[in-house]
């Protein structure tokens, strides 16, 4: 089964052969726009953090209460969080 991500992948690469074959130098603006989509990341992280492929559950103290979320492994020491209750 192909996922989104790969179906807008094939689709600017044939954009792209389509558009060598003419001869365009340029992109079209279906092809800037699959590629901006593929850029930019498909989650933010409880710290912030863009990502696209998620981050580590955990919970840390924040404030002088506990937070729970998903971080990136920066802020996982940088918070001296923890994945255990």
């Amino acid at each position: 089964m192909t996922t989104l991500r790969e179906a807008a992948q094939q689709a600017l690469k044939s954009l792209r052969g389509y558009r060598r074959e003419l001869g365009c130098q340029q992109p079209c603006d279906a092809e800037q726009a699959l590629q901006a989509a593929l850029e930019k990341p498909k989650f933010t992280l409880s710290c912030g953090c863009p990502s696209q492929h998620g981050g580590v559950p955990a919970y840390w103290q924040r404030d002088g209460s506990t937070a729970f979320g998903m971080i990136c492994e920066k802020h996982w020491h940088e918070y001296g969080a923890r994945s255990e209750a």
